[in-house]
């Protein structure tokens, strides 16, 4: 599960949005980057996953997994061989489970991060 989730938040620091957003629905997780001030749904992953890809975020965020009534903040340090990316990790009960917004620094162009995911370090 934690190679899907590095996944997500390398894409989304490729494409130097800053916000991805994880929001359950009834019978799916809609999986979103924002970029600028364009928001783009990505491809969802089966439902019966849900639990684990959040629980797998909020373990990298040092958030109580167990706790699913309370709002959570965090923070996840991806580290590349310049420097590391903050992202700060936001967690809001809901109707049908829990919302996690992870909060990304805008990647200018020529920022370590952002070249190292788009594979030039």
């Amino acid at each position: 599960m934690s190679r899907l989730v590095c996944a997500w938040v390398m894409m989304a620091i490729r494409d130097r949005a800053t916000e991805l957003a994880f929001v359950p629905e009834q019978e799916r997780l809609n999986v979103i980057e924002v970029v600028g001030d364009v928001r783009h749904e990505l491809c969802p992953p089966p439902f019966h996953l849900v639990r684990e890809i959040i629980g797998t975020i909020k373990a990298f965020a040092g958030l109580d997994v167990g706790n699913e009534r309370d709002s959570q903040q965090g923070a996840i340090d991806v580290m590349f061989a310049d420097g590391h990316v903050p992202i700060l990790v936001r967690t809001q009960p809901t109707e049908f489970g829990e919302t996690v917004r992870l909060q990304l620094p805008g990647s200018e162009e020529g920022s370590a991060a952002a070249k190292a995911a788009r594979g030039f370090i």
